[in-house]
C-alpha cells in the first residue's frame, strides 16, 4: 500500500504543478485558507468529527487505509466544493480537486485490497523461511498479555506450553491451517487475555501469533474470514500441555 501511496503522491504533484504553470496559479504558502466563514467552520466541523472518529478508532485498535482516505475524501472535497462555489476565480479548486482524485483513486485500492482475499499457504509460499511440507516440531506458547509489565521481555504472560512432535497431530495442525480463509489488515485486533504463539521448526525456524480472530505472520496482520477454527483447534485439542517451569516427563 505503501508503494500506491507515494506513486499518487507523486502524480498529484506533478499534475498539480502542470496545472498551477498553465493556469498561473501562485502558491500563497498557506496551507489553509477558507473562502468565507461557512467554509472556515464547516472545515473545523469535519476536523472536529475526525478527532473524535480517531480517538474512537485509538480506544477500539482499529485502523483501516479506506477509513483515512475516506476521512481525507470528505474533508478535501467539502474543500474543493467551497473553493469552486465561491471563490473559482482564483483556480485553487482545480488543485484540491486533483488531490481529491488522488485520495480517491487510493480509497478504491485499499477496499480492493481489505476485501481480497487469500489463505494461509498462499502467504507463506514465497517464503522460504517455512515449508509446510518439512515440518518436524511446533512450539506451542498459550499466552495473555501483561498490561502491568513494563519490560518488553515480561509483556506477556505464558500460561502454559507444548512441543508437538508428533507427526499425525503436525499435519492436523497443516491441514487446519491451509484451509484458513484470510484478509490483509493494518493492525491485528484480538483477544489479549488468550492466544497463541506458534514456532515451527523446519529447516529455519518460522513463528505465528494466533488469536481469536485474528493471526500474524512475519509481522503482518490478517483478519480470519468466518470462523478462526485453527483457533478453536488449540483450544479443544488434547496436546500434552505443560505449566511454564514443568519439565515433561
Amino acid at each position: 500500500m505503501l508503494y500506491f501511496i507515494i506513486a499518487v503522491l507523486i502524480l498529484t504533484s506533478i499534475i498539480n504543478r502542470y496545472i498551477q504553470k498553465k493556469y498561473n496559479i501562485i502558491p500563497d504558502g498557506v496551507a489553509f485558507r477558507p473562502v468565507n466563514n461557512m467554509h472556515k467552520w464547516g472545515e473545523r466541523v469535519i476536523l472536529l468529527v475526525g478527532l473524535i472518529l480517531a480517538i474512537i478508532l485509538y480506544m477500539i485498535s482499529y485502523v483501516e487505509y479506506y477509513i483515512i482516505f475516506g476521512y481525507l475524501l470528505i474533508l478535501l472535497g467539502f474543500r474543493a466544493f467551497m473553493e469552486y462555489k465561491y471563490d473559482r476565480e482564483e483556480k485553487e479548486y482545480l488543485l484540491t480537486t486533483t488531490s481529491v482524485g488522488g485520495i480517491g483513486l487510493l480509497l478504491i485500492i485499499s477496499l480492493f485490497i481489505v476485501f481480497q482475499t487469500t489463505t494461509f499457504s498462499e502467504t507463506i509460499e514465497d517464503d522460504q523461511m517455512l515449508n509446510l511440507d518439512s515440518i518436524e516440531s511446533v512450539e506451542i506458547y498459550n499466552n495473555q498479555s501483561n498490561e502491568d509489565a513494563k519490560e518488553l521481555w515480561n509483556q506477556e504472560i505464558v500460561k502454559r506450553e507444548a512441543v508437538i512432535e508428533n507427526q499425525q497431530m503436525i499435519n492436523q495442525i497443516v491441514d487446519e491451517l491451509s484451509s484458513i480463509e484470510l484478509r490483509k489488515r493494518m493492525i491485528n485486533k484480538g483477544d489479549q487475555d488468550n492466544f497463541y504463539r506458534l514456532y515451527f521448526r523446519s529447516t529455519f525456524y518460522s513463528s505465528m501469533v494466533v488469536y481469536d480472530t485474528y493471526l500474524t505472520i512475519d509481522g503482518n496482520a490478517y483478519k480470519v474470514v468466518g470462523n478462526n477454527d485453527f483457533y478453536d483447534l488449540l483450544e479443544e485439542a488434547d496436546f500434552d500441555w505443560n505449566k511454564p517451569g514443568e519439565k515433561e516427563e
